[in-house]
């Protein structure tokens, strides 16, 4: 058998109608916009390495084509932060906040939240994962489920200066949104002081994985 029988393509757009191309926030995924009613993509790689290598990929094919298409399409390597930006509200700690004319400094992270109650009588059996309002749009890799989860939830991860947030946020991007975020696209999951971060675990058997210990949490 192929073994790439199991992919199906769902849908197919011409590069040279390619409108806008821009970096997602911290190089974590892809936007990726089409003329005419070809629509907009959000590519959610999750991975700045990922994300680094199908941009630069995207650049070198669509050097290739003839100038008059690369006249015509808008870029970025980066996404800016601005006070019309989704997580704006969240990145003003009032504690060790920036100078105003200086940009926010934070971690940001799209990933797959499992979460383990250490108190529980049943913490060693699969985790439980956080109530989604949004969309279920994708699960867990088979690692994660065969460490017990049924599946995931696709959560960002914000950390400032003071605080750490679980977001859930819908990803899905639109050319015509591009200065204006969409409304209720972020709903704030949970919130902790940094200060109740007890460790932080790697795994090296597990490069992707992150393990967060709160006090009388994990």
């Amino acid at each position: 058998d192929n073994p790439s029988d199991w992919l199906q393509p769902i849908e197919s757009q011409s590069l040279t109608s390619l409108a806008r191309l821009h970096v997602g926030l911290q190089e974590h995924s892809l936007h990726l916009g089409f003329g005419g009613s070809g629509g907009a993509y959000t590519l959610l790689t999750r991975n700045q390495q990922h994300c680094r290598v199908f941009h630069k990929h995207m650049l070198d094919v669509l050097a290739e084509l003839p100038a008059r298409y690369l006249g015509n399409i808008q870029q970025s390597s980066e996404e800016p932060i601005t006070p019309q930006h989704r997580l704006w509200p969240f990145l003003q700690d009032k504690v060790g906040a920036p100078e105003s004319n200086a940009p926010p400094r934070f971690l940001y992270v799209p990933l797959f939240f499992l979460r383990e109650d250490i108190v529980s009588p049943n913490a060693d059996s699969p985790c439980a994962n956080a109530n989604s309002q949004l969309p279920l749009l994708n699960t867990a890799s088979p690692a994660a489920l065969i460490q017990g989860a049924a599946a995931a939830a696709p959560l960002s991860l914000l950390v400032t200066r003071t605080h750490m947030y679980l977001l859930e946020e819908d990803h899905q991007w639109l050319p015509d949104t591009l200065d204006t975020e969409l409304p209720d696209s972020v709903q704030m999951k949970e919130k902790q002081p940094i200060s109740n971060i007890s460790s932080v675990h790697l795994f090296q058997s597990a490069t992707l994985h992150l393990r967060i210990h709160l006090y009388n949490e994990v």
